[in-house]
């Protein structure tokens, strides 16, 4: 019984692995966005929105990647698909909708929201945060053409523009 114990977690931690194996091409997808934000519309900035603010507006995807322990237990590196659809943005304030893949190695459930942010400044670059259901602060940066974020000090994200 005992051997038979021991080739079942050993099957399933073959298992698992092999799907966590393969990247990003192994995660989770992001849930369809929900009927009440299909009909959501990028509105342009207007001109005297700095470049550096306007820069937001737009589409981004990417990928979250974590590595360290939760409370009193371990989950290795955790991989999770984002998405923003940054849809309206002022000099001080910005909107948009935000929607992650669930996690599939936790508990973390995926789905999307809508949020405003003021828009800050820190060390001359222009910032936003957000808290989502997580209960950990999300802060977004542009830097290189990338919208950069980190959740925690513990995560980190690099999306691309796609619109």
């Amino acid at each position: 019984m005992k051997k038979l114990g021991c080739a079942l977690v050993i099957v399933v931690s073959l298992i698992l692995n092999c799907l966590f194996a393969f990247g990003e091409d192994a995660l989770g997808p992001i849930p369809p966005i929900p009927e009440k934000f299909k009909n959501i519309q990028i509105i342009k900035p207007d001109p005297s929105v700095p470049k550096e603010i306007a820069d937001f507006s737009g589409e981004w995807e990417g990928v979250w990647k974590f590595v360290g322990k939760g409370t009193g237990w371990s989950y290795g590196e955790e991989l999770r698909k984002a998405k923003f659809i940054i849809y309206e943005i002022s000099t001080s304030k910005v909107k948009f909708v935000y929607g992650v893949a669930p996690n599939l190695k936790s508990a973390r459930g995926g789905g999307w929201r809508d949020y405003s942010s003021d828009i800050q400044n820190f060390q001359d670059k222009k910032y936003f945060s957000f808290m989502p259901p997580s209960g950990y602060a999300l802060e977004f940066h542009l830097e290189d053409g990338l919208l950069k974020g980190v959740e925690g000090g513990k995560s980190s994200i690099e999306m691309k523009r796609i619109k």
